[in-house]
């Protein structure tokens, strides 16, 4: 059994999902070989994918995490400011995986979906089971 050490100290739910991302990025790192797309523009959309959606796992737990000590009012308007910055965010690195050649969009918005497809498969009881079963996550 492998163990996932993870120097942020974030719930057992993002790590599952920091995790899944990992496994999709490498995934779809075999897939572009094996259909020998121009790997090095594609590796490079996928890496910046990728870390963009681990950061937007790591930010939403870190939001609501401070929010709570905030008041109804004032909590809200700083999770739709967060939220609106993610977005944003988001649209920075598809613009620029149009505009710079060396960054493949397919990419890009590969690794900015795994953010939503791990936060689907985590609420998956088999996928759940299988992650436990085969990698140990630090509560």
């Amino acid at each position: 059994m492998k163990e996932v050490i993870f120097i942020l100290k974030i719930s057992v739910t993002a790590q599952k999902m920091i995790t899944i991302i990992g496994m999709m990025f490498i995934l779809f790192i075999i897939i572009g070989f094996l259909l020998s797309i121009s790997i090095f523009p594609f590796t490079i959309g996928l890496i910046l994918g990728s870390s963009l959606s681990i950061y937007k796992v790591i930010s939403i737990e870190r939001n609501l995490e401070k929010s709570f000590s905030m008041d109804n009012l004032s909590a809200t308007n700083y999770i739709r400011i967060r939220y609106l910055l993610r977005y944003l965010l988001t649209a920075v690195f598809i613009i620029l995986s149009i505009l710079i050649p060396w960054i493949n969009f397919i990419g890009v918005m590969l690794g900015t979906s795994f953010f939503t497809i791990s936060g689907y498969l985590t609420q998956n009881k088999f996928l759940s089971w299988l992650l436990n079963k085969f990698i140990k996550i630090r509560r």
